[in-house]
């Protein structure tokens, strides 16, 4: 059963090329001479888990409509994902760019969506309410 993702696999070629795309998963001692498509879904399996934990507080998951920004930066981190212990340059910036961007989803500062397109997570909206009594020590007629 595969997770949910907010990117495809061709979503992720079309956006790095071919090329580098089968650079960073053709990588079995028998290459295959293509992409490794399964090895793209999981990549961006992992990176939508990680763009889930920021948000999972202010918005319901996984989101029915993804913005193309949500889209790019999942891309992007799975990019990061997929160069394992040696990221270059630009994929190390990339998820700085989208680490930053979900930090201030997560906190409210930056949403996602226009306050009217909102769906509140799920999960009840009966909890229970505080209210305050009269004080046991009241000057009006108390002790």
């Amino acid at each position: 059963m595969n997770a949910h993702t907010y990117a495809s696999p061709d979503d992720m070629v079309t956006m790095f090329g071919e090329p580098q795309m089968r650079a960073l998963t053709d990588i079995d001692q028998v290459a295959a001479g293509q992409v490794v498509t399964e090895r793209l879904q999981r990549a961006l399996e992992t990176a939508t888990g990680e763009v889930d934990g920021y948000m999972v507080g202010r918005y319901a998951l996984p989101l029915a409509t993804v913005p193309s920004t949500v889209r790019t930066h999942v891309i992007c981190l799975a990019r990061y994902h997929l160069m394992g212990a040696h990221p270059d340059d630009k994929a190390m910036a990339d998820r700085k760019a989208a680490i930053s961007f979900f930090e201030k989803v997560a906190i409210g500062t930056l949403p996602l969506f226009a306050p009217s397109q909102v769906v509140a997570p799920s999960g009840g909206g009966d909890g229970a309410q505080m209210q305050s009594g009269s004080s046991v020590f009241a000057r009006d007629g108390g002790w």
